[in-house]
């Protein structure tokens, strides 16, 4: 995305994957997102729809503010739309 990274992440004894977006606090800091973050926090944890990611919980650290998803397998939304002929490359 534009503001963060989404990374693949398997826990180490379940074995399950998820997907995690990381992003950077200066980024947050810089582009003035904190409040989008939130309300994108707080609109996934109250949504339950089957095609709608999962949001399991975000946490953070030092540099970074985390949120952990279903992982969802096949291709991003971007592609997705695309090849259904929502958008094109044009």
């Amino acid at each position: 995305g534009m503001f963060g990274n989404v990374y693949l992440a398997i826990h180490n004894t379940k074995k399950t994957m998820y997907a995690l977006k990381s992003v950077h606090r200066s980024k947050i800091e810089a582009h003035k997102i904190h409040d989008s973050l939130v309300l994108e926090r707080n609109i996934l944890l109250q949504i339950d729809h089957s095609m709608i990611m999962k949001l399991v919980k975000t946490f953070k650290d030092r540099d970074r503010v985390y949120f952990l998803g279903e992982y969802v397998k096949g291709l991003d939304m971007f592609d997705a739309i695309r090849k259904i002929g929502l958008c094109t490359n044009e």
